[in-house]
């Protein structure tokens, strides 16, 4: 934390829950105003965050402006090393603002932007996480990745014509990110957009405000949505929505079972291939995150939640990420009542379907 840095929106000081903290940091050769005009957006976005521009603490060393490392004769050899010696800067800096803000790890976003993001995916993976969510903005790991924390989520986004960190660096981090994340609680996301640089544009605005879940700019003008499964051997499923019906019968409970787990309990790689799954059809349908009250599940979807869960209906999106969380624990059920087959797959989509259209509670229909 610096006299340069820039608080661009503080909480109000009456306020009695622990305030959300969203840091941007800049590429090299830029300042913490650079990116106020990202902050100002994201403060209309988040009323009673604190939003902050953190500005780099060593002068660049190619002309104005600040870094957090060198990149005079940077190379893919040399960048870890460089950023691993930055890195107790970084963490030290969100920390300070951290303490200051009041703001706990969990409700840390740190938003970067091409250095900014490297030094905010390096962060990741730090043996104790210093922030709950990681958006990356045309950035790159600096060295494979060796963990990913339960809890985290971490968005990459990446213009697809950047030629000054190609967006194949986004695409790999992805990629290995994915290869090691053990719980489904970790969110990893990667969004390319088509024709952008490196920068910054309207479409990646929608993007940020996509994932910083809940608030965001689209609002659904009926708050309740229903999805029904039919409970004949058609096995279809439809999400009715408050201007639209959508075909969800590839991803039925029914058929996630049997796609992805067959015969016994669902194994990590096995849940993962179902989260893909539901994301790829939730992409296909073209639905995107809104501001949504409650998914209302027909009788037979509820029915075949297992007893232990469809009891708490209804139940917060908190309470629905709990419950999966607990059903990705082996001890949490006697070993007689693990659960297994299309009671997996049901709780599983209704987590996914949360998380990505903004629902806040999942409740019977009525």
């Amino acid at each position: 934390m610096t006299m340069q840095d820039v608080i661009i929106q503080s909480a109000p000081a009456d306020q009695t829950t622990a305030p959300a903290l969203v840091l941007l940091f800049h590429g090299v050769g830029a300042n913490a105003q650079s990116l106020v005009p990202l902050g100002e957006h994201v403060a209309t976005m988040h009323p009673g965050s604190w939003v902050v521009s953190v500005r780099a603490p060593l002068p660049s060393d190619l002309g104005p402006g600040w870094q957090w490392f060198s990149v005079r004769g940077v190379t893919s050899e040399n960048r870890a090393s460089r950023v691993s010696q930055a890195l107790p800067a970084f963490a030290n800096a969100v920390a300070q603002w951290q303490r200051r803000s009041g703001a706990k790890v969990g409700s840390t976003t740190l938003l970067g932007f091409s250095q900014g993001a490297i030094m905010a995916l390096a962060a990741t993976q730090l043996v104790a996480p210093i922030a709950g969510r990681v958006v990356a903005l045309s950035g790159r790991l600096p060295s494979p990745p060796t963990r990913v924390h339960a809890g985290q989520s971490i968005h990459l986004v990446h213009g697809q014509n950047d030629a000054m960190v190609p967006a194949a660096e986004s695409v790999q981090a992805h990629q290995q990110l994915r290869a090691l994340r053990t719980t489904a609680s970790a969110r990893l996301t990667l969004d390319l957009i088509p024709g952008q640089g490196h920068g910054v544009d309207a479409r990646t605005l929608a993007v940020i405000d996509k994932h910083l879940n809940p608030t965001g700019h689209d609002t659904e003008p009926q708050s309740v949505a229903l999805l029904h499964l039919s409970s004949g051997p058609s096995e279809a499923l439809t999400l009715q929505l408050a201007n639209q019906t959508v075909d969800l019968s590839a991803v039925t409970p029914q058929a996630l079972a049997r796609r992805c787990w067959p015969t016994g309990p669902a194994t990590a790689l096995q849940l993962e291939a179902a989260i893909e799954a539901v994301e790829i059809a939730i992409e296909q349908a073209g639905l995107h995150h809104a501001r949504r009250s409650t998914l209302a599940v027909s009788a037979a979807l509820a029915g075949l939640l297992h007893p232990r869960f469809a009891a708490d209906l209804p139940a917060s999106r908190d309470a629905v990420e709990a419950q999966f969380n607990q059903l990705l624990t082996t001890t949490a059920l006697p070993a007689d009542e693990h659960i297994q087959g299309p009671a997996t797959a049901a709780l599983l989509l209704l987590r996914e379907l949360v998380h990505h259209l903004g629902f806040d509670w999942v409740a019977r229909q009525a």
